[in-house]
């Protein structure tokens, strides 16, 4: 990715994601882990523009440490800057975290495709240290469908296999809670556990789907992988004929099952 694409990136990570997306997962977070007293040493990876690491900096108080890990320079530079305007103290930083280092070690895997979630949970786990806590955001089996079943439509009409078949790897690659359990603790993780919150979007009406910034650029990128932006908008405007003929009175709204998982390290 340029460094226009980077800047570009953080800026709609900050401006849009983290409100349309990130704090949905943020929600439910707050609401679903326990701990019996706040942890010293936090480790957030992949922590955006921040967000949610000041909102966690506020729930646990002064006796927390909060190390935030941004994906790339241009987002350390708005998560940096929003920690100076608002005087906290919380860390950021680029790279990977100091191993067996942390308490709690969170990691925002919620638009990771299913090849890298495994790894996100072996990065969050490699800094933690032992009996440490570790939780991880992501989606599982059952997220999306309202999307795949338009966009398999959409291949299907055009005649295109491949395109279809691509479809049907989204579909069937999303984990299940017990593939997810079962992964984390062959990679070493104890006590893991899931929690699931279906959560709805909605996008507004049909003709809003092309210009919806949380698909042209953060889920669409993340599924189709590289593409021209001519086909991809080809494809945006064919999903939003599609929702249009099957209801013109409503949003186009998509489910998530928004989940957390955690375990202890070994």
């Amino acid at each position: 990715m340029s460094q226009t694409d980077l800047r570009e990136s953080a800026f709609l990570k900050d401006l849009y994601l983290s409100e349309l997306w990130t704090s949905r997962f943020a929600d439910f977070f707050d609401k679903s882990l326990k701990t019996d007293e706040p942890p010293e040493k936090i480790a957030y990876l992949n922590a955006g523009t921040g967000t949610h690491a000041f909102a966690l900096r506020d729930l646990f108080g002064g006796d927390s440490k909060i190390t935030a890990f941004c994906e790339d320079e241009e987002t350390l530079k708005i998560a940096t800057g929003k920690a100076e305007v608002m005087l906290s103290d919380v860390i950021f930083e680029c790279g990977r975290c100091e191993e067996n280092s942390f308490d709690l070690v969170i990691a925002d895997a919620s638009l990771s495709t299913p090849e890298d979630l495994t790894s996100a949970i072996g990065e969050a786990l490699s800094a933690c240290r032992p009996e440490g806590t570790v939780a991880v955001m992501c989606v599982t089996t059952g997220s999306y469908g309202e999307i795949f079943s338009i966009l398999w439509e959409h291949y299907f009409s055009k005649g295109d296999a491949k395109g279809g078949a691509l479809v049907e790897r989204l579909i069937s690659g999303l984990p299940t809670c017990s593939s997810l359990e079962e992964a984390a603790k062959a990679l070493g993780l104890e006590k893991v556990s899931t929690k699931l919150s279906n959560e709805v979007f909605e996008l507004g009406a049909g003709e809003e789907i092309p210009s919806s910034v949380l698909l042209r650029k953060f889920l669409f990128p993340k599924w189709l992988g590289p593409t021209d932006e001519n086909e991809l908008s080809d494809t945006l405007e064919s999903l939003a004929r599609m929702v249009q003929e099957d209801d013109t009175d409503s949003s186009f709204r998509f489910s998530v099952k928004a989940t957390i998982l955690t375990g202890i390290r070994k």
